[in-house]
């Protein structure tokens, strides 16, 4: 599924109807799982897979390293070259495989996790393997690195983008070895390499937060280029990913609320229109159900056209999104199907062992009904409420 589907007009569309990896293209994914549309995730896993080779000599001829490195962009047939704005960022062949786990949770299908699943986590491993090193104090670093697609504000006004070791390349690379560890112990396979998977989580720094508590987007503490940035990278910990969470880490739950605010406070003059869903996931996984509410709102009146569509920028001339195109209407698909998933998350979520229902309720929804949504190990929930309370 590429920026537009098969909705356009043109035979040049904005970036070419092409595939972002750094964002886009995940976010067509995301209700694939948790609305229990499990079969329309297949074609994503195709067509990774079939960019495995060129993955590689990507890796090999750009890095130097073993395993696969995937570009910022692709189209239907190929890997293209580095991108000129973050072209070094090394995730985004990690935030795929985030997929191809989720597929797993949410099926336990085994043979998917030994055939395709890990497999796929393995060869992105080998990469970082290659690609980390160590600092003088014994942690890895990761080099070139960068934060999606933010700059950090330089000397004289100008933006730099490559950095060491941003918050969310750590996030997708503990993420990457904490789910090769687990498939490895499931298939019980490479039981001797586990050591060394171990040894990298162990090594990985923390993500850093700053006096005011608040989580930082890179390593070091400095001035974003803009602090109302569209991609909300740093947050990646707290959704999609779920290393965050108020069970498992409430300190890093209040510093991502801290992160998620100060953006906010900025405005809304550097979003897209699929800001506004990955917001209310967030909001979402914070159980903030009027908040989250809040984005959708934000998102109709300004990023939404006649027919329902998504569209890339402020149409209206509101004021509320990035200025690239005037007034005129650029449509991407991914806010749309984004916007589903987060409103199934508002509903419905399984993240860390548990099953929540409604977290994320908003009281101007006290009462209503949800059918077929999906919850991890296969669950299939439907739910009515009244009051706001599960009937």
């Amino acid at each position: 599924m590429n920026l537009q589907g098969i909705w356009k007009d043109q035979l040049h569309p904005p970036w070419d109807s092409d595939y972002h990896m750094d964002l886009n293209l995940e976010l067509n994914y995301w209700p694939a799982e948790v609305c229990n549309l499990a079969e329309l995730h297949q074609p994503l896993f195709d067509w990774v897979e079939a960019r495995i080779p060129d993955a590689r000599r990507a890796a090999r001829n750009l890095f130097g390293c073993r395993g696969i490195f995937f570009p910022l962009v692709g189209d239907a047939t190929g890997l293209t070259n580095p991108d000129n704005i973050a072209f070094s960022w090394p995730g985004n062949a990690g935030w795929l495989a985030q997929h191809f786990w989720r597929h797993w949770e949410f099926t336990r299908n085994r043979e998917f996790l030994k055939r395709r699943a890990y497999p796929f986590l393995k060869e992105v491993a080998v990469f970082y393997l290659d690609y980390l090193f160590k600092d003088s104090g014994g942690k890895y670093v990761i080099l070139p690195s960068a934060s999606p697609e933010n700059g950090i504000q330089g000397r004289k006004g100008w933006t730099h983008f490559t950095t060491i070791s941003s918050t969310i390349d750590l996030e997708i690379a503990r993420e990457v070895f904490t789910h090769l560890i687990a498939g490895s112990q499931m298939l019980k396979l490479d039981g001797d390499q586990v050591t060394r998977w171990r040894k990298v989580l162990e090594n990985l720094p923390a993500p850093r937060v700053n006096e005011e508590g608040r989580l930082l987007e890179w390593s070091e503490d400095v001035e974003a280029a803009d602090p109302a940035h569209r991609h909300l990278s740093p947050l990646y910990g707290l959704f999609p990913g779920d290393r965050i969470t108020t069970a498992g880490s409430p300190e890093l739950v209040s510093a991502a609320r801290k992160l998620l605010e100060y953006r906010l406070q900025f405005g809304s003059g550097s979003a897209n229109g699929w800001s506004y869903p990955w917001r209310t996931a967030l909001f979402a996984r914070l159980f903030e159900g009027d908040k989250a509410l809040a984005q959708l709102d934000e998102m109709a009146r300004c990023c939404v056209n006649d027919n329902l569509l998504s569209l890339i920028t402020d149409w209206r001339g509101q004021g509320l999104t990035i200025n690239w195109f005037g007034r005129k209407k650029v449509f991407q698909v991914e806010a749309n199907l984004a916007t589903t998933a987060a409103i199934a998350e508002m509903l419905l979520q399984s993240q860390g062992g548990l099953i929540r229902i409604l977290p994320a309720l908003p009281a101007r929804w006290p009462a209503g009904k949800v059918a077929g949504l999906m919850a991890r190990d296969g669950f299939v929930i439907d739910v009515d409420w009244n009051g706001g309370q599960a009937q």
